[in-house]
């Protein structure tokens, strides 16, 4: 996981690359699916280790539908819905 603002910005800039690669819209498309099969993989995991990963000292962050919803609004905003 990043160490900092910095690690952030380079991870976020490497997926804009690589998003800019498919059609338009097409990110757009996928981005739900593949937030369901990341909640799903997440909901499957044992109980055990999701009390290990969700732990203020865990490197982990799982619960990122905050962070999520920020870009979804984005995004509606870019597609004027």
């Amino acid at each position: 996981p990043p160490e900092d603002d910095y690690e952030v910005e380079a991870y976020n800039a490497a997926a804009h690359r690589l998003a800019r690669l498919l059609p338009p819209g097409q990110a757009a498309r996928l981005a739900p699916a593949a937030a369901e099969a990341v909640d799903g993989r997440i909901a499957a995991l044992p109980e055990d280790l999701l009390d290990r990963l969700s732990g203020d000292d865990s490197p982990v962050n799982l619960w990122r539908a905050a962070h999520r919803g920020e870009h979804v609004d984005e995004l509606e905003r870019l597609l004027g819905r």
